[in-house]
């Protein structure tokens, strides 16, 4: 892994952990509200959550690129940035 790929790691690994969290508790209270009116196993709940996963990958990728515009590619790593973001992945 290079140096950069390293660095824009560790910038958003805070962003990350932020929207996991939310996601958690957004999924919970999914699971409950289907719980609640005894649906719980029904297509609808599997989709509202594919949903909500879907969009905290959405706002990772966007923090993730906004990054990478903010971080100029170093000469030392331009012959590896795709493996590196393969590798991130």
């Amino acid at each position: 892994m290079s140096v950069r790929s390293e660095l824009l790691l560790y910038l958003i690994d805070d962003f990350v952990e932020r929207e996991r969290e939310v996601e958690q508790r957004d999924l919970v209270d999914i699971s409950g509200s289907f719980a609640t009116r005894g649906i719980g196993a029904s297509s609808m709940h599997i989709v509202q959550r594919h949903k909500r996963r879907i969009q905290t990958v959405e706002r990772i990728l966007s923090e993730r690129i906004r990054v990478e515009l903010d971080q100029p590619l170093e000469l030392e790593d331009e012959s590896r940035w795709y493996e590196d973001v393969l590798t991130d992945l």
